[in-house]
């Protein structure tokens, strides 16, 4: 498992992710020579998300945190969000 405090930039799916679309987001992100990403949707859905992602090959490593698109007044820095980190086997 990666450590929680782990902060990483990269590919980060954010919204609904509909099931049936798994299997060809998988093999394009392979394609494209993706290896890991990040889902911080929080849909009450994402645990069957997950699942079918694992079912594809793309397997969960943890949790990180990811920039969201909101700025932290008090920092001037982007708000951090907590992500799953996924591994493309």
């Amino acid at each position: 498992m990666k450590d929680s405090a782990m902060k990483i930039e990269g590919l980060d799916i954010s919204g609904v992710i509909w099931d049936k679309d798994i299997p060809e987001m998988v093999k394009a992100m392979k394609g494209a020579g993706v290896t890991e990403f990040t889902i911080s949707d929080t849909s009450c859905r994402i645990v069957r998300t997950l699942a079918v992602f694992e079912e594809n090959g793309a397997k969960l490593q943890g949790l990180t945190s990811v920039k969201s698109g909101w700025c932290d007044f008090d920092t001037g820095e982007p708000k951090m969000k907590p992500a799953f980190l996924m591994k493309i086997m």
